[in-house]
């Protein structure tokens, strides 16, 4: 099997645990300034507390009358004490499908990465797209490094297994666990004759002319062979599981973290 190259970028949101308030009424999240208590908002607006995220200065509190949220919200986002503050909403994340995604809005957002330009990490050649990430910096992940590369340690992770012939990963990976089936940890066992011939041939012989004429030259990095094959309407019924390759993407991400690590697939889903 032929080796392929993936990008993973880490997309690494800021995850509150915050006690919810009651049924009726609006709850506000609220970032103080640094010497200030949550007290003075409750004493000024009659709010109360309802969660608190340790360490961060975030607190979570209720204003019974959901009628007069907003302005309660406006009143308290001016107050010297408070950095920033929101209604704290429920938010739905949707799948993404590739059908609703126009191609000029793909280009749109693959313009600004590199897809072509590849670079040594640790050991391995991959993208510089993926080895020098912006989140890595946001993370600061690229000064942790140099304290500590997770040299000696074994991260394990539960997902979909892994591609362990990926050439940026093969180096570090560990046999791992098949808890699904109990044979192997790679994302490949299990593929249908169909779907690994696909991926036993050059991605690019699955792109026809009408495709290539979609897709700028400096997308088709992204396109793995299961997804060429999906993309390709002479791939014909041959579609690949919706969440094949996830396993490997982590793997990736947690790589390019701590480079040195081992990594243990745990495959606890199919894709």
């Amino acid at each position: 099997m032929r080796s392929r190259v993936f990008l993973s970028v880490a997309l690494i949101p800021l995850v509150m645990v915050l006690l919810r308030g009651g049924n009726g009424g609006v709850d506000i999240i609220v970032k103080l300034r640094n010497g200030h208590s949550v007290r003075e908002l409750s004493e000024n607006y009659g709010t109360r507390k309802a969660g608190y995220l340790a360490n961060r200065g975030i607190w979570l509190i209720h204003v019974d009358d959901s009628t007069n949220g907003q302005a309660v919200l406006h009143k308290i986002q001016k107050e010297p004490a408070v950095e920033d503050a929101e209604i704290d909403r429920r938010v739905k994340l949707t799948s993404a499908r590739l059908a609703n995604v126009s191609p000029e809005l793909v280009q749109d957002m693959m313009a600004l990465l590199d897809g072509q330009t590849m670079t040594s990490f640790n050991g391995t050649t991959v993208l510089k797209a993926y080895a020098e990430q912006r989140a890595m910096t946001v993370i600061g992940a690229d000064q942790v490094r140099k304290i500590s590369t997770g040299a000696g340690t074994r991260v394990a992770y539960i997902d979909t297994g892994v591609d362990p012939m990926h050439p940026a990963l093969r180096p570090w990976l560990e046999p791992g666990v098949d808890v699904v089936n109990d044979r192997s940890a790679s994302e490949l066992d299990g593929l249908s004759q169909d779907m690994m011939s696909l991926l036993d041939q050059d991605m690019m012989s699955l792109l026809d002319q009408d495709m290539m004429s979609l897709l700028d030259h400096k997308l088709i990095f992204l396109l793995n062979r299961s997804l060429a094959s999906i993309l390709n309407s002479a791939a014909g019924s041959c579609a690949f599981p919706p969440a094949f390759g996830h396993g490997t993407l982590v793997a990736g991400t947690i790589h390019v973290v701590a480079p040195d690590a081992r990594l243990v697939p745990i495959k606890a889903f199919d894709a």
